[in-house]
């Protein structure tokens, strides 16, 4: 296996976490693998570790080469007394056009890794799927395209997305802020300003952005979550079945938001370790198998 850490360029510090596969199966025999990009979540604040690299090393297993894709944040830091040290620039829509650039960097490099093509995927977890699902939304917006080197809507596409407990809307994430001062943080955060307006807002809203181009897509939550709400992500589904977008989902009953692989490879705490919740992974890698035939 290969691996390497890369800078992606541009005007941010983002870069991919590499891990790719040794494409020989015998000495006479190579292969080209599919790809996935994983973008773990954190509400913006940060990236969760427990989403980034044993996701990536279970999807190795599994034959995929993976890319961890280390976007913006808004907490660059911790102070020695606990206090967070932040970007106020590193707001949506700027990890949007990270994500757009972590895909024209994997399609312009597909040959020499080994990568197939038809077959890149991307998986994000919260605030990491809704990235990757606004990507998928806004891959012709000219505002984030003229911000890339090279401009290839077709090079930004995913073959499909794999969304882990979507952030759908900023709605529930800014109620359930525990402070006034961590609703700001988070306002901060995700829009980049304490008062933005109803349409700036809107644009968040993947529900509202949802349209036919998408990719299929396979989305899993519980049930029980109370960060991004269950009714939301059924809404998403439901908008892009009624485009015509192939959609799978999972809605598991019980477990609480951040569940990962919802293993032990990942999870310290108990209420994070559900066998039948871990089934997701299988479940995502048949699917993807399913789309290829």
């Amino acid at each position: 296996m290969r691996y390497e850490t890369v800078a992606l360029g541009g005007s941010t510090a983002a870069s991919l976490d590499c891990y790719v596969l040794d494409p020989h199966l015998s000495s006479t025999e190579c292969v080209r693998r599919p790809a996935m990009l994983i973008l773990p979540g954190g509400a913006y604040l940060k990236q969760a570790h427990r989403e980034g690299e044993p996701v990536a090393a279970r999807f190795l297993g599994m034959g995929y080469s993976a890319f961890i894709l280390r976007y913006s944040t808004y907490v660059t830091d911790v102070t020695d007394d606990g206090k967070p040290v932040a970007d106020p620039l590193s707001h949506y829509p700027v990890q949007v056009i990270e994500a757009m650039r972590a895909m024209q960097w994997l399609h312009d490099h597909a040959e020499e890794l080994w990568i197939d093509e038809t077959r890149i995927y991307v998986l994000g977890f919260s605030a990491g799927a809704h990235i990757l699902c606004s990507m998928c939304e806004r891959f012709d917006d000219k505002v984030l395209t003229g911000q890339l080197e090279v401009s290839a809507e077709s090079s930004i596409l995913p073959a499909a997305q794999l969304l882990a407990y979507p952030m759908v809307s900023a709605s529930v994430l800014l109620k359930k802020a525990e402070s006034a001062e961590m609703h700001d943080m988070l306002m901060q955060a995700i829009m980049g300003k304490a008062d933005p307006t109803e349409e700036e807002i809107a644009r968040l809203d993947l529900v509202k952005g949802a349209r036919p181009e998408m990719p299929p897509t396979f989305i899993w939550q519980t049930a029980q979550d109370t960060t991004v709400d269950p009714l939301e992500t059924l809404d998403l589904a439901h908008a892009l079945l009624k485009l015509g977008v192939p959609c799978e989902m999972h809605l598991y009953g019980e477990g609480p938001h951040g569940m990962g692989l919802a293993d032990r490879t990942c999870c310290m705490h108990e209420e994070l370790i559900d066998e039948r919740v871990a089934t997701w992974v299988g479940l995502a890698d048949s699917w993807l198998k399913k789309l290829d035939r």
